[in-house]
């Protein structure tokens, strides 16, 4: 209410974000309004931000076959769909997903397309949600595709990030 008062049309969007992070951050995938999700992702202009977290949610619901083949859209051309703007923080969805699906190969080519973004950290809806450091997602494919050496680096870089900002439970979780 306070957010429509303000006169922000996104006011309702932003609370349904913080709605359905709350129960997929501990991992209650199950509990995600998937109608709300799929809604929001026919109206939205950038619907690829919001299949990416349906990929993330069908994989850990074990809907692989329906994760596959969101992933396999989000991955086409060279990962064409995805674009890194305002939105770019779904590529971390996108990330767990093929983690959460073992797709080594898929991993590889997200690492490189996240790659220059190590150090920086990913948050959503100006900035009403927090990823965490692009590092930990870095890891997480790194250590998909197989080199435990680079994931290690990386999930130890993000670790240290979220220590500097104060966010230690997310590190430990993460």
């Amino acid at each position: 209410r306070l957010g429509h008062r303000a006169g922000d049309a996104n006011a309702g969007l932003f609370v349904g974000i913080q709605r359905e992070w709350v129960v997929a951050e501990p991992g209650r995938f199950g509990e995600v309004d998937r109608a709300y999700v799929e809604q929001a992702m026919a109206a939205s202009p950038a619907p690829w931000a919001w299949a990416t977290g349906l990929a993330w949610i069908d994989a850990a619901c074990g809907r692989t076959d329906q994760a596959r083949e969101q992933v396999e859209a989000l991955m086409r051309d060279d990962l064409a769909a995805l674009r890194l703007d305002a939105n770019w923080h779904a590529a971390m969805d996108l990330a767990e997903a093929l983690a959460i699906l073992r797709d080594g190969e898929g991993a590889e080519r997200l690492y490189a397309h996240l790659r220059p973004y190590a150090g920086l950290h990913a948050v959503a809806a100006r900035a009403v949600l927090w990823y965490g450091p692009v590092d930990h997602y870095l890891g997480v494919l790194a250590l998909t595709a197989g080199d435990a050496d680079r994931a290690q680096r990386h999930l130890a870089h993000g670790v240290e990030e979220c220590e500097r900002v104060g966010a230690g439970a997310r590190a430990a979780a993460g």
